[in-house]
């Protein structure tokens, strides 16, 4: 897709349905936007450019629905966008023109991803690590204030850039693990409930290993998706 079939798509319409929570718009300033949930993951430009951007939320699905305007793979939890037979390693405001140009991302591997990828990973581990040894406190009021809040999409109200805060100074937060329940099994989130000193009904060896792969698991999928590196 681009500006002149977008356009078509739309047709007198100012705003139209392309998928579950996605949408196309036109605006005053004669953009047309791809909307996934509350970010501009594409905005096209008259003249032929495409702007691309997660908007911190480097999910499989924002990867898909980029896809509409722009060749997107992932390899090694990172993405590269192909234009004109060239490989550039995605970045959030990287821009498309008309005649294939790219500004605002680089050819081939991405080694800053690839370092922030390794510090994630680190951060889970270290997470994990004082969750199993039971040094962290059970969610509460002297806990992040931002990683408590979140909006109705449910991104934290402080964005990406405190999840990025919290891994490069090492802040490990209990109410992290209220964001990463929901990809917990049963038995993840009673051994949780243990860790953190909420109940007595200690864990067997056996589910502590469950525990320790989900947990450690969803972290990582979780400060990655929402700081632009998709880790599985």
């Amino acid at each position: 897709m681009n500006y002149l079939t977008a356009s078509e798509k739309l047709g007198k319409r100012t705003s139209r349905k392309l998928a579950r929570n996605t949408y196309l718009s036109r605006h005053d300033d004669g953009t047309i936007r791809i909307r996934l949930h509350s970010t501009d993951i594409a905005t096209m430009h008259p003249n032929g450019s495409v702007v691309l951007n997660t908007g911190g939320w480097a999910t499989s699905t924002t990867k898909d629905r980029m896809g509409l305007v722009a060749r997107i793979s992932q390899r090694g939890g990172l993405w590269y966008v192909y234009v004109n037979g060239k490989e550039y390693a995605y970045r959030d405001g990287m821009t498309i023109t008309k005649r294939g140009a790219v500004k605002g991302a680089k050819l081939g591997e991405d080694r800053r991803a690839k370092a922030w990828k390794a510090k994630v990973s680190k951060y889970a581990d270290t997470f994990v690590d004082k969750l199993l040894a039971r040094k962290l406190d059970a969610p509460g009021a002297g806990d992040c204030f931002y990683c408590q809040m979140v909006t109705k999409d449910g991104a934290t109200i402080g964005g990406s850039e405190h999840i990025h805060a919290h891994v490069k100074e090492g802040y490990y937060v209990p109410s992290m693990l209220n964001r990463v329940a929901p990809n917990l099994s049963p038995i993840a989130k009673q051994d949780v409930g243990y860790l953190l000193k909420l109940h007595d009904h200690a864990p067997t060896d056996w589910s502590l290993g469950i525990t320790k792969r989900q947990v450690r698991s969803a972290l990582r999928r979780y400060v990655g998706t929402h700081t632009g590196v998709a880790i599985r």
